[in-house]
């Protein structure tokens, strides 16, 4: 063997056509639901594993500290690009039942686009409410109090769990002071 050849890292191609069928469960890291679509991969002898095709998630659910919030658009697309940094275009959605005796539902839900490398996060509400009190509803049913060293905790904790530069930047979006 010659040593000035270059090493393959994976020696060999391959062409997979990947569908999922109907019944196609996934439990973790706080997502469950189903995924339904087809992708196609394919790997080369760099090593390096592309993807083309777009699943969808049927009946999904993500757990954000203990609540849960519905997934109502769900669509990861692979566009030939490296597969373990797909496209997103998510919705998920929570609705906190308010007031006693006359009950109003508060409806808030963040819209995740972008790639799995780069996502971009934009919460939204009805009523419409700001950034923090959106992410308040969503993690304590209420919104946002500053004065709450609870509430305060609670969003220093989770902008922790969503990366330093991530969590700088949500945090900047909900104005809070905690970081």
């Amino acid at each position: 063997m010659n040593e000035t050849e270059p090493q393959s890292i994976f020696p060999f191609r391959f062409d997979l056509a990947v569908e999922l069928g109907d019944d196609i469960r996934v439990d973790g890291f706080g997502f469950t639901g189903f995924l339904l679509g087809n992708v196609n991969v394919t790997g080369s002898e760099s090593g390096t594993i592309r993807g083309r095709g777009k699943l969808r998630v049927h009946d999904g659910s993500f757990s954000l500290r203990n609540k849960l919030l519905d997934i109502s658009r769900g669509i990861i697309s692979f566009n030939g690009g490296e597969v373990d940094n797909p496209s997103l275009d998510i919705q998920a959605v929570r609705t906190v039942k308010q007031g006693r005796p006359v009950s109003t539902n508060i409806i808030v839900g963040v819209n995740v686009t972008g790639t799995v490398q780069d996502y971009h996060l934009e919460f939204f509400s009805i009523p419409r409410m700001e950034d923090r009190d959106i992410l308040a509803y969503m993690l304590m049913d209420r919104p946002f109090r500053s004065e709450d060293d609870s509430a305060v905790g609670l969003f220093d904790s989770f902008v922790r769990q969503m990366g330093i530069s991530r969590g700088n930047r949500l945090f900047e979006r909900v104005g809070g002071d905690a970081c």
